[in-house]
C-alpha cells in the first residue's frame, strides 16, 4: 500500500513540476513577445530625441502597443514635416534679411566714396532708409510670430449670461 502512494505521489509531483516548467517557459516566451515592441519604441524614441525623424517602427498588432506604435509613427512624420518647414522658413528669412543688408551696404559704400550729385545722395539715402524700415518690419514680425507661437491656447470655456453682465 505504501508503494502505491509513493508511485502516485511521485507522479503527481512529476506532473506538477512539468506544468510549472511548461508555464514558466510560456510566460518567458510571451513576456519576450510583449516586451519586444516596447524595446523597439524605446530605441526609436532615443533616435527621435537625437533629431532623427525618419524613423518608423514596424507595427504588427492592433492592441494598445500597436496603437501606441501607430501614434509614434504619425508623430515622427509630423515632426519631420515641421522640421522641413522650419528649415525652409529659416532659409527664407535668411534671404529676406540678406537682401536689404546687401542693399544698405552697397549704397552706403557709394555714399562713402563721395563725388555724387545731391540727387543721387538723396536717392541712396532714401533707399537706405526704406531698407532699414524693411529690416525693422521683418524683425518685428519675427518677434510677433515668436510670441504667437509661445502663447498658450485657452482651452476652457465658461458659459455666462451676457444680460447679467450688462
Amino acid at each position: 500500500g505504501n508503494n502505491i502512494f509513493t508511485i502516485v505521489g511521485s507522479r503527481i509531483w512529476f506532473t506538477l513540476i512539468s506544468f510549472i516548467m511548461i508555464g514558466a517557459i510560456l510566460i518567458v516566451l510571451s513576456g519576450k513577445r510583449a516586451v519586444k515592441p516596447i524595446l523597439q519604441l524605446t530605441l526609436a524614441t532615443k533616435e527621435v530625441a537625437k533629431g532623427n525623424f525618419d524613423i518608423q517602427v514596424e507595427n504588427k498588432s492592433d492592441d494598445e502597443i500597436g496603437q501606441l506604435t501607430q501614434h509614434f509613427n504619425r508623430m515622427t512624420r509630423e515632426l519631420k514635416n515641421i522640421e522641413y518647414l522650419r528649415k525652409d522658413f529659416i532659409s527664407n528669412m535668411s534671404h529676406e534679411f540678406k537682401t536689404p543688408i546687401a542693399s544698405i551696404q552697397g549704397f552706403a559704400k557709394l555714399l562713402q566714396k563721395g563725388n555724387l550729385s545731391e540727387e543721387d545722395k538723396e536717392e541712396y539715402i532714401n533707399i537706405i532708409v526704406d531698407e532699414t524700415t524693411r529690416l525693422s518690419n521683418l524683425s518685428s514680425n519675427l518677434l510677433k510670430l515668436s510670441k504667437l507661437e509661445n502663447q498658450e491656447i485657452l482651452g476652457e470655456k465658461t458659459v455666462f449670461s451676457l444680460d447679467e453682465q450688462i
